[in-house]
């Protein structure tokens, strides 16, 4: 009777052991099939499949547990736990694909993402700056007039006493001078101190905006060829991948 009730008790965990693994085998393939290879298309989706392989994952390792433990119950048990550890690498190797065009197309959607908001900037600092540079314009102009209106009541007499007569303008050789000092020169020599320096600044800034420029371009270029590497790295990897499986099926 004893000896009955063990046969019963070695079946039935047989029997729950492969189950088990009919079990995780039915759920990877509806995993599989629900994400086909191209049908990710959208972040929502990419997440949607990077969610479903994390559960499904853990479900391969749960029953693969279940499976080897019900494996140590029969005579030769190591060919049994052989196989329940081929078919869960095989069944993680399963999932593989999706995770990783998964996480690719988040990758992608990010960089154009950023690569949007590096053009709307760009564009719009274009269509700004004749307006920006127009401003700058006439800042500059106002700063030249008052230097200049500055300069010219610095150069102007002062009014005469009340009661006397404006003195006889002399001619332009007895122009008068205080302290040695010709102020319409001065006056002069202000004004076009004032030019150059607008000048100059305006120049500044086109340096500045051009070289802005190039940065942004360079650090477009810079992301591009990360890119190309990492996709590169993936094709790569699975290409990797394809040759194991084709020479594990091949393996007797």
């Amino acid at each position: 009777m004893m000896r009955l009730i063990a046969v019963r008790r070695l079946a039935l965990t047989m029997v729950l052991g492969l189950a088990a693994l009919h079990a995780a085998a039915s759920d990877t393939d509806e995993v599989v099939a629900r994400y086909p290879k191209g049908s990710i298309d959208s972040v929502e989706s990419a997440d949607a499949a990077l969610a479903d392989v994390r559960r499904e994952r853990e479900e391969v390792e749960a029953h693969a547990r279940d499976a080897e433990y019900a494996c140590y119950s029969k005579f030769f048990s190591s060919p049994c736990v052989s196989k329940v550890k081929e078919r869960r690498r095989a069944d993680l190797e399963r999932l593989k694909p999706i995770e990783v065009e998964a996480n690719a197309f988040k990758r992608r959607d990010v960089v154009e993402k950023r690569d949007r908001v590096l053009e709307e900037q760009r564009a719009r600092e274009a269509r700004e700056a004749p307006e920006r540079a127009e401003r700058e314009r006439i800042n500059t102009e106002k700063s030249a007039r008052k230097a200049a209106d500055v300069a010219a009541r610095q150069a102007a007499p002062e009014n005469p006493p009340k009661g006397r007569k404006p003195a006889t303008p002399r001619s332009e050789s007895d122009a008068p001078r205080t302290d040695g000092r010709d102020r319409i020169a001065e006056h002069e020599a202000r004004m076009e101190k004032a030019r150059a320096e607008g000048e100059a600044k305006a120049a500044e800034r086109e340096r500045n905006i051009a070289a802005y420029q190039r940065k942004q371009e360079e650090a477009l270029e810079r992301q591009r060829k990360v890119e190309e590497k990492k996709a590169k790295r993936a094709q790569q990897d699975k290409e990797k991948q394809d040759k194991e499986k084709q020479g594990a099926a091949k393996a007797p």
